[in-house]
């Protein structure tokens, strides 16, 4: 039995190892780790100290009991092959390069699990390939202080690759040839056999990713070449693998898949093609290599306006995919259209029984605003549209008070606040916004709110499942709500005042401007009266 698990372990930590050459492309496809392998051996020295450094990050991030998702997921394997192929690419002697190597892992190691707590868990930021980035700075300048130089990136091809590296320089156009080294760049690795191998790779993981990799590559040349530089000296470390990987990384991994994402992601390559330049003149005093510094950074500033509550996302079209489901982008397309495109997965229909009247709707001009926009107000009124009896005193007057509110579709509760007071008419309660809530989960990444129930009349506690229709509670007039009405807005996170998306409601009966009809699905207009059919 001992021996089952041992070996069992042995198959994880090989899969884990091998598929970390995917993820450094945005991948978890076995072929393309293998081919990803094969690209970082055309010197075949480099290649063993990449793949070295791959088995030990993951190895010592093990040892350390590092959460298994984080592993799995590629981030110690990335940032140790990348540490690995720089230390065979910088120190030539075998023995010293060993040494070299066994701290370095420690020391990318540490900066991983240091930046997966700052950025990942309390920011939801990826931390790419920043540890790489610090670790090898820090190692240029040691070697530096101990041989007096700044060392320099060397390569031996082997025989195979450099026998293919001759013949494609020799078959191809000069433009394509220098496109395709492009590609291997991405891998710190220069020419044309592993260009190949690497686009090759890229195609077979995604197309989507070769098509933004390639208009990506082509943008970032363009845009150099337009503002003054030289087009035939971008093919280098920091600049066209940088414009690759920033854009492969935003159409399709980080941001979902569509028009408005390929077009964030070639805005995202404009500013690589500033970051990149401008860091090789910031750096190159100092003598280091901005290596896939520019990536980093155009990513980071790129995902932080789309995770920042501010902007308008879903309204653009931008939507971040969360990096517990990030995947190749078809998968990330897939997720982006059973929750945000048109064919959504949860259906929501009206959280109410019989007609109501939409008081606010998106975007409305009282409260909706801002990342709160995409909400719904809705209110009960009679033929002449009032909505209290007599003079509206109290509370008892308003037609909406103690109305049965629903779930609009199947979900499970994860928050409930049923002690707030409810206010007379006219008066809000400033401290407590929300009011008597509840939030449902109705999925990982989908969750609804529905707020200013009466105190004490909700029905349902949390870790309950509720199915579509089921009473929740009264509606009321609790926390910033100076007449009874129900509030209701689907959003991005599990907690109060999360970024909301715009939510659509299925069968539909829509009274509005004199005219009536039935909607299969979509959002409904300020001042109707609608009604579940």
């Amino acid at each position: 039995m001992i021996r089952i698990e041992r070996q069992n372990a042995l198959i994880s930590f090989f899969d884990v190892v091998i598929r970390s050459y995917a993820h450094t492309l945005f991948s978890d496809k076995l072929i393309p780790s293998f081919i990803f392998l094969a690209a970082t051996f055309y010197d075949p020295f480099i290649g063993f100290m990449g793949l070295l450094g791959n088995i030990a990050a993951n190895g010592f991030a093990s040892l350390m009991h590092t959460d298994k998702n984080y592993i799995h997921a590629g981030v110690f394997g990335i940032n140790g092959i990348l540490v690995g192929i720089s230390v065979g690419l910088y120190v030539p002697d075998v023995t010293e390069a060993l040494v070299v190597l066994l701290i370095t892992i420690g020391l990318v190691t540490l900066v991983t699990i240091s930046l997966l707590s700052a950025l990942t868990r309390k920011r939801q930021f990826p931390v790419l390939s920043i540890p790489f980035i610090i670790t090898t700075w820090i190692m240029l300048f040691t070697l530096k202080s101990i041989h007096g130089t700044m060392p320099h990136a060397t390569f031996h091809a082997g025989f195979i690759a450099d026998a293919v590296n001759q013949y494609a320089g020799e078959i191809l156009p000069t433009w394509l040839s220098s496109y395709i080294t492009a590609f291997g760049t991405t891998l710190f690795q220069p020419n044309i056999y592993s260009g190949l191998l690497v686009a090759i790779g890229v195609l077979l993981t995604s197309r989507i990713s070769f098509l933004a990799g390639t208009l990506g590559g082509l943008l970032g040349i363009i845009l150099y070449s337009l503002i003054g530089g030289d087009a035939g000296n971008t093919q280098q470390f920091s600049s066209s693998l940088n414009y690759i990987i920033v854009a492969i990384g935003l159409c399709g991994f980080f941001v979902a898949p569509n028009v408005p994402g390929m077009l964030y992601a070639m805005c995202g390559v404009a500013v690589t093609v500033f970051l990149a330049n401008g860091l090789n003149a910031v750096l190159s005093p100092f003598e280091l290599p901005a290596i896939v510094a520019p990536f980093n950074i155009a990513i980071l500033v790129m995902l932080s306006p789309l995770n920042s509550q501010i902007l308008y996302t879903a309204r653009a079209g931008l939507y971040l995919v969360p990096l517990a489901v990030v995947s190749t982008p078809e998968k990330n397309r897939k997720w982006y259209l059973e929750n945000h495109g048109q064919r959504g997965k949860v259906h929501f229909r009206l959280p109410f029984y019989g007609k109501w009247f939409v008081y606010q709707g998106e975007f409305g001009l009282h409260t909706h605003k801002g990342t709160q926009a995409y909400a719904y107000d809705f209110i009960v009124v009679d033929n002449e549209t009032k909505q209290f009896r007599d003079f509206g005193m109290t509370l008892d007057d308003y037609y909406t008070f103690g109305l049965p509110v629903l779930a609009p579709a199947d979900g499970k509760i994860i928050a409930v606040v049923n002690h707030i007071k409810d206010n007379l008419p006219g008066v809000v309660n400033e401290l407590s916004n929300w009011g008597n809530f509840v939030i449902i989960e109705h999925s990982e990444i989908e969750f609804t709110e529905i707020s200013h129930f009466k105190e004490g009349s909700i029905t349902v506690s949390v870790g309950e499942s509720v199915k579509c229709g089921q009473v929740l509670g009264q509606c009321g007039n609790s926390g910033f709500s100076p007449v009874p009405h129900l509030h209701i807005q689907r959003q991005k996170g599990p907690f109060l005042a999360a970024e909301t998306v715009s939510i659509r409601f299925s069968n539909v009966s829509i009274e509005h401007n004199g005219e009536s009809r039935v909607q299969v699905i979509g959002s409904l207009p300020q001042g109707a009266v609608v009604e579940n059919v």
